[in-house]
């Protein structure tokens, strides 16, 4: 009878162990893939925040959805001279909670049917990405014509 009680109790040590393995081993699948989606969503939340911004009356646009050429001039030329500081102003940075910093960067495509403008670094390919396409109307004045405009913000 005693050989019959240790027996029951390794098969039950056997199967307590075996499905605690399996608990952890799932939760620490479901935690990566939850942070590497956390992460995405981060970094969509500040393109879209960027895109937002850069589309709105006090950005590059005059009224939605009409883009002004001078205003994108404008950006564009800060952005060349002072790019760190536009990704202090859209606030790029986190923080952990053991408080390092992680730098994100940006970059701003925007192409018409005329003319095509760049701010930032390229992006580079191996790393996550955001991409946001917005998409609108410029008026230019010299020829007295809309243009449409396509307006792409990308973070890493």
């Amino acid at each position: 009878m005693k050989a019959q009680l240790i027996f029951e109790f390794l098969i039950a040590g056997i199967i307590f162990f075996g499905v605690v393995v399996y608990a952890i081993n799932t939760m620490n699948t479901n935690v990566a893939d939850f942070r590497s989606r956390s992460y995405i969503d981060r970094l969509n939340s500040k393109a879209i925040k960027i895109s937002e911004i850069l589309a709105s009356k006090s950005g590059l646009a005059s009224e939605w959805p009409v883009f002004n050429y001078e205003k994108i001039n404008e950006f564009i030329d800060d952005c060349h001279q002072n790019y760190h500081n536009l990704r202090k102003k859209f606030d790029l940075d986190d923080t952990t909670t053991y408080g390092v910093v992680i730098p994100h960067y940006f970059r701003v495509y925007i192409n018409t049917t005329t003319e095509e403008f760049y701010c930032g670094p390229d992006v580079p390919a191996n790393v996550s990405k955001a991409e946001v396409i917005r998409k609108g109307i410029v008026y230019d004045s010299n020829v007295g014509v809309y243009n449409f405009l396509t307006m792409t913000v990308w973070v890493w």
